[in-house]
C-alpha cells in the first residue's frame, strides 16, 4: 500500500513536470491561445507558475522578457517537493 501511494505521488509530479514542459514548447509554436488544448494546459499549469512568477518579481530579479517560472517550477517540483513528500509518506505510512 505504501509503495502504491508513493508511486502515485511520483507519477503525479512527473506529469506536472511534463505539462510544464509541454506548455513551454507550445508557447514557442504558432498555436492560437484560444485553442481548447492550450487553454486546458494553461489552466492546469498556471496555479503552479503564477506564485513562482510573483515571487521572482518580488525578489527583484530582472529577467527581461524571459519567463523563468517554468524552469524554477520544474526544479522545485523535482528536487524539493517530490523528495519532501516522498520522505514524509515513508515516515507516516509505516
Amino acid at each position: 500500500m505504501r509503495f502504491l501511494v508513493i508511486r502515485a505521488v511520483d507519477i503525479f509530479i512527473s506529469v506536472l513536470n511534463l505539462l510544464i514542459l509541454l506548455r513551454i514548447v507550445m508557447s514557442f509554436a504558432r498555436i492560437d491561445h484560444r485553442n481548447k488544448y492550450f487553454t486546458m494546459l494553461y489552466q492546469l499549469t498556471e496555479p503552479i507558475l503564477e506564485p513562482i512568477r510573483k515571487l521572482i518579481y518580488k525578489l527583484g530579479v530582472e529577467t527581461g522578457m524571459i519567463d523563468f517560472s517554468p524552469l524554477v517550477a520544474t526544479l522545485l517540483l523535482s528536487y524539493l517537493v517530490k523528495p519532501l513528500i516522498i520522505n514524509l509518506l515513508y515516515m507516516f505510512l509505516r
